[in-house]
């Protein structure tokens, strides 16, 4: 029974000082999941809403407003309709609808 005994301490003892050794970090275990290495994240505008009454037209881009005219970027809103507007930038005509991102 003696030996029972002393066998069941050896072994309790082997098994948590295995245990209780410090863990090494791998640097795969330790990285953030919710991190995109060390990258900012560029927000893209997106055309939010247009709003037409009898007297303007105005369009929402990420909160801010725009009218016919004025300067997005190096873009120039030419034409605000119900579901869309048009920039034009270099030449050239582009169309964003509602909820598309604008670039």
């Amino acid at each position: 029974m003696k030996n029972i005994f002393l066998l069941t301490i050896l072994l309790y003892g082997a098994v948590t000082a295995t245990h209780s050794a410090p863990i090494e970090k791998t640097g795969i275990a330790d990285r953030n999941p919710f991190r995109f290495y060390d990258k900012k994240i560029r927000k893209v505008p997106k055309l939010e809403m247009v709003l037409i009454s009898k007297s303007r037209k105005t369009a929402l881009i990420d909160g801010m407003e725009y009218q016919i005219g004025s300067l997005f970027g190096k873009s120039r809103i030419i034409t605000i309709a119900i579901d869309h507007i048009e920039l034009s930038s270099g030449g050239k005509i582009r169309k964003v609808s509602i909820d598309e991102a604008v670039r």
